[in-house]
């Protein structure tokens, strides 16, 4: 399942969640730039993740990196979005 700019109504969010996805391929595309130079995420598609990955389905980053330093940041910022979960522990993180 690849996530775009605008998102499904949140009913149909929770269908895909239902669905027997394995991985969500996340586009460099839609992560917008903060005040600081940096790939962040709109609150919606922060949420959407979050269940996706409280699911268990997996990230594949696609396209070429918007910013610099290649896509470690990209990375560096779902691995901070997935630690702010609460109630998950460092082995359930991993």
């Amino acid at each position: 399942l690849e996530l775009g700019i605008s998102l499904p109504k949140k009913l149909d969010a929770n269908r895909w969640v239902g669905e027997p996805v394995r991985a969500l391929l996340i586009p460099t595309s839609i992560f917008l730039t903060n005040n600081k130079g940096y790939p962040v995420l709109s609150a919606a598609h922060q949420q959407l993740i979050v269940k996706f990955y409280e699911h268990g389905v997996q990230f594949v980053l696609t396209g070429r990196p918007r910013h610099l330093d290649g896509l470690e940041p990209y990375y560096l910022y779902l691995q901070h979005l997935i630690q702010r979960i609460p109630g998950q522990s460092v082995k359930d993180r991993f």
